[in-house]
């Protein structure tokens, strides 16, 4: 009767080892609106939208859809596509992990993204029907960004790097403690411990796999990109994929703590040059047309407006003014471009010259198309909405 009593145990136990279960895919929900009244449970229930990306011929779509489950507490982020015109919509992840940053490479055959299938963030690739799904990395930690130089030989990843000692590194005997010791800020910020740092990793592609590439800012303990919100928006390659710029606080401690001066940084193989600021809060910046112009959009504390800072790449090392004085003093061709109303995206027109730069501003509630020439004056046109 034991006999029979262990068997049946021995059995259950396999069975129960041998039967693990595939995560629920938490997906499409199904929207109830009672009462004519928009719940949380209603607005949990929707999919967030976001990330659209055109493919290099304009014909196709990528976008990201997020769903979220109040009851495991839980979201899932998946990738989809379209045809430009909004029809055929398809989903092309259809796993259980979390899959975003969809961008198309190798001229749109490819679609590179994130995923956290196997159990850590890595770059994948696929198909633009979804077949051919391949892992390009094989990082030893998390790949929280990544972004492919303009020939794609290279591609910046971003991961965390350790910069603070532990109890247990400090203490060997001391090998379970939980506990920080805290001598020095900044020790926290926002609901986040700091013990490590975001920093961009230069890589290899050789259209197969993305090597685990060399640390842009190794043996520092600058953030870059920056906290709390930063990506890979606040870095840039050049059209020759020879150079990259990059915005960063480059202050630790109290100082740090102290501070929101964040810095535009060029960098090549040799050196990395800084682009002296006026206190700027940045949002994103583009380096343009082959190289010549780098476009940043700012907040500039002076004014509390966002404005846009465009500079020619032979101007970097022409004047150690801000961008401030220079406009005032109306220095070389770089310089401040402003506006009654805020830049919006601070992003290049596809006509784009060497002697000109376009961009959309929001003024009086509506979009603009605008222009700015070699002394900055600027014209704009309404831009026309179109439904897609």
């Amino acid at each position: 009767m034991a006999a029979m009593a262990l068997s049946g145990m021995m059995l259950t136990g396999c069975n129960g080892a041998g039967s693990e279960e595939s995560p629920a895919v938490i997906g499409k929900s199904d929207i109830k609106i009672e009462g004519g009244l928009m719940t949380p449970e209603a607005l949990w229930a929707m999919g967030r939208v976001g990330s659209p990306t055109a493919s290099p011929d304009g014909n196709k779509i990528l976008y990201g859809i997020s769903y979220y489950s109040v009851e495991q507490n839980k979201s899932h982020h998946t990738i989809n596509i379209m045809n430009a015109d909004g029809s055929d919509k398809t989903l092309l992840t259809t796993t259980a992990a979390n899959e975003t940053g969809a961008t198309w490479i190798k001229g749109g055959s490819k679609i590179a993204f994130l995923s956290n299938e196997g159990g850590s963030n890595q770059v994948w690739e696929i198909n633009p029907d979804g077949s051919g799904r391949k892992q390009l990395t094989n990082s030893s930690s998390d790949i929280e960004g990544f972004l492919f130089s303009p020939c794609e030989a290279k591609v910046i990843l971003i991961k965390r790097v350790k910069i603070k000692d532990s109890t247990a590194d400090l203490h060997p005997d001391l090998a379970q403690s939980k506990g920080i010791i805290i001598n020095d800020l900044m020790y926290k910020h926002w609901d986040e411990w700091i013990t490590d740092a975001p920093h961009p990793f230069v890589a290899t592609f050789d259209g197969n796999s993305i090597d685990e590439g060399s640390d842009l800012l190794e043996g520092t303990a600058y953030d870059c990109p920056n906290r709390p919100f930063g990506g890979v928006e606040q870095l840039a390659w050049s059209a020759d994929s020879k150079q990259i710029a990059y915005s960063c606080i480059k202050k630790t401690g109290v100082a740090y703590t102290l501070s929101t001066d964040t810095d535009i940084f060029l960098y090549n193989t040799e050196d990395a040059v800084e682009i002296p600021c006026c206190n700027l809060q940045l949002f994103s910046f583009s380096i343009v047309r082959e190289g010549k112009w780098t476009l940043i959009h700012i907040l500039c504390n002076r004014s509390q407006k966002n404005d846009c800072f465009a500079v020619r790449s032979k101007d970097y090392r022409r004047t150690s003014r801000p961008p401030c004085e220079c406009r005032r003093a109306g220095l070389g061709r770089s310089g401040i471009i402003t506006s009654p109303g805020n830049l919006d995206g601070c992003r290049t027109a596809d006509n784009a010259t060497a002697d000109s730069l376009g961009f959309k501003l929001i003024y009086q509630n509506a979009p603009r198309l605008c222009r700015v020439g070699q002394r900055f004056s600027w014209d704009c046109v309404v831009a026309k909405r179109t439904a897609v």
